[in-house]
């Protein structure tokens, strides 16, 4: 619950005057002194204001009240003849001005998320969230939290077309004393927007959380004081006397509290037209009754006040003379100082720890992608002795295949050597064979031009006898037969002529079959040797490619690797250096910190206690003084009218 400062206050909230109930005096009071604002422990500022008493004239504690002397009972003529729109009794009444707040402090931020979200989880807000969304959440949830809090003011509050005119207006309504500005609520959550939007639903948060306070027992968190019904007849309005409310500042303000809540229970409830007149008047009778009274007990204190009022103020002399207070702030401010260095130098010292944290995660970075670099070539190098491993030909094989090419090339060339002898001879054969048809020939051209001289030829001579004794040698005959006819006269030489025909034809036939075979066999040998040196000439072209890829290939990733192990070496032995050095500097830095955090709390703990002891005096001199002021001022009134009506009594009185 709010503390309520002790000086009346007249400068927040506008007052309508009472009708006269009946005193005789006539004297008009004048305003009392503003009252001191009293802020929370989040910003945010209420002021409580507590009418000073008057003999002739009340102040009304409805805001436009509207309450005419002739018609005090005026109440069952509509809402506004009681009391504002909701709430205005405890939201500022002057025009907007430049906010005070710490808008932009991260602990004033981080109460007021605090008592947001307190608030919101007490109340049973139903959206899934947590205080960390507060920081900077959206638009979206910045609707929901909003229309959250103002069902717990209006639970019939709904958004129109345009959600941000609808909380300008709602805001409007209840005198938030700060500007709030369109483009702020359509871009809520951004960082330069949020902190006012923030701030605004603390202050609505709050004004809730008063009034809860300032309410009877029979509210609950779901259900407002301000929205349960409630009549004037239960309130405690109705037995309203000296005895049952003390005439003192708490029973002032519990009085003007539950006057006010009643007046704006029938506000809310839209009960004004069912109270009679009578009961208006009656409320109204019993609250001045009350303050009359309290009027007439503060009158008889008043000189009490003065002699006390005159102590205090030696006493505050004497206290302002010492010089304990000046000690105590200069202390104060070297404290400070110190402390401002000493977050300094933690928040350096946190920064550079930072950096040497982010150094080494970029060395572990850049060992772990040599790691996974050294670890694809070690990969690659197993598929390559893989792939030759997996080869059609291995090396047994090919040297077997070179050896059996080398015979077969040997075979070869003893065949060319064998083809070209039996060439040669057969060569010798058919020059001989030549010669020896050309011998034949002139041995038959001998024969037949003797043959002739003897007239031996042709058949017709009568020495041939009707036989052909001309002999016709065929020199392409196959066959000695074919070569002579069978009318030649001499057997034995014809015989003789076809055994060496047949000889040397036979012996032909042989060597060109021999060659005929050798040369089928050349074919086939140099077609197989053909395969054989393709196949061996494409495997080495294969064995030298794949070698000379392996020995690359291993010998880049041999060299890549060495200097990247010896470039990640150097750098991780520097960064390691280096963070150990620096390591061992912010382990000083921490120590000296928690030192100077040590005597900083011994220190501060010796100055809070003796401030507050200073502010426990303070106050409460403070609030004498203001108490005392406030009857002083009331006293000079009450003379000041007396001595002007007894000198008006002196002037009617005859001479």
């Amino acid at each position: 619950m709010f503390k309520v400062p002790p000086r009346p206050s007249t400068s927040r909230i506008p007052y309508a005057p009472l009708p006269n109930q009946g005193n005789d005096s006539g004297a008009t009071p004048k305003a009392s002194s503003p009252a001191r604002s009293h802020r929370s422990s989040s910003g945010s500022c209420f002021e409580t204001p507590v009418a000073a008493p008057s003999s002739s004239r009340r102040l009304s504690y409805a805001v436009n009240s509207g309450i005419k002397p002739s018609r005090p009972s005026s109440v069952s003529k509509g809402r506004s003849s009681i009391v504002a729109p909701a709430y205005s009794n405890l939201s500022s009444a002057k025009k907007p001005g430049e906010d005070p707040r710490p808008l932009k402090d991260k602990a004033y931020q981080a109460d007021c998320i605090q008592n947001i979200y307190a608030f919101l989880e007490s109340r049973g807000f139903d959206k899934p969230f947590d205080a960390g969304m507060l920081q900077l959440p959206s638009s979206k949830l910045f609707l929901k939290i909003f229309e959250f809090v103002m069902k717990q003011i209006d639970p019939r509050f709904k958004y129109g077309n345009k959600p941000e005119d609808d909380i300008l207006d709602f805001v409007k309504g209840l005198h938030y004393p700060y500007n709030l500005s369109r483009s702020s609520l359509q871009q809520a959550g951004t960082p330069h927007t949020w902190p006012p939007l923030l701030a605004m639903l603390n202050w609505l948060v709050q004004t809730i959380n008063f009034s809860d306070a300032t309410s009877g027992p029979g509210t609950t968190a779901a259900q407002p004081a301000h929205l349960t019904p409630r009549r004037f007849e239960a309130g405690p309005l109705t037995n309203l006397t000296s005895e049952t409310s003390p005439l003192d500042e708490e029973g002032c303000r519990a009085v003007f509290f539950e006057f006010m809540k009643e007046s704006y229970n029938v506000f809310m409830n839209t009960e004004d037209e069912t109270i009679s007149d009578a009961k208006s008047q009656e409320m109204m009778q019993l609250f001045t009754t009350y303050f009359e009274e309290a009027r007439q007990e503060v009158a008889l204190d008043v000189e009490n006040l003065k002699t006390e009022l005159s102590r205090k103020e030696a006493t505050l002399e004497r206290m302002q003379d010492k010089s304990e207070l000046k000690k105590l702030q200069e202390d104060k401010e070297i404290l400070e100082k110190l402390l401002s260095d000493l977050i300094k130098e933690t928040q350096r010292g946190e920064k550079d720890l930072q950096g040497y944290e982010e150094v080494l995660l970029d060395k572990q970075q850049e060992l772990k992608k040599c790691a996974e670099i050294t670890a694809g070539i070690q990969e690659d190098n197993a598929l390559l002795c893989k792939r030759i491993q997996e080869q059609r030909f291995s090396k047994d094989d090919i040297e077997h295949m070179e050896e059996k090419l080398a015979r077969r090339k040997a075979v070869l060339q003893m065949l060319k050597e064998n083809r070209m002898h039996a060439g040669k001879e057969a060569s010798k054969v058919e020059i001989q064979k030549v010669k020896i048809m050309e011998e034949i020939g002139q041995a038959a051209k001998k024969f037949n031009q003797r043959a002739a001289r003897l007239k031996l030829i042709p058949p017709s001579n009568k020495h041939a006898e009707g036989r052909c004794f001309s002999i016709q040698i065929n020199p392409h005959a196959k066959t000695a037969q074919d070569m002579m006819s069978d009318s030649m006269p001499k057997a034995d030489i014809r015989a003789a002529i076809q055994q060496v025909k047949e000889k040397y034809n036979s012996k032909e036939q042989r060597l060109h079959a021999e060659l005929t075979q050798l040369d089928m066999e050349l074919a086939e040998e140099s077609e197989a040797v053909e395969k054989l040196a393709v196949e061996l000439e494409t495997t080495e072209k294969m064995k030298k490619r794949d070698e000379e890829e392996v020995l690359a290939a291993t010998e880049r990733a041999k060299q890549e690797v060495e200097a990247r192990l010896e470039d990640v070496r150097m750098r991780a032995f520097a960064a390691r250096t280096e963070i150990e050095n620096r390591a061992a500097t912010l382990e000083s830095l921490r120590q000296k910190s928690q030192d100077c955090d040590m005597e900083m709390e011994k220190r501060r703990q010796e100055e809070n206690k003796e401030m507050e002891k200073l502010k426990e005096r303070t106050l409460r001199l403070e609030s004498m003084l203001d108490y005392a002021a406030k009857h002083v001022h009331q006293a000079n009134d009450l003379v000041t009218e007396s001595v002007g009506n007894a000198m008006d009594a002196l002037e009617k009185l005859p001479s």
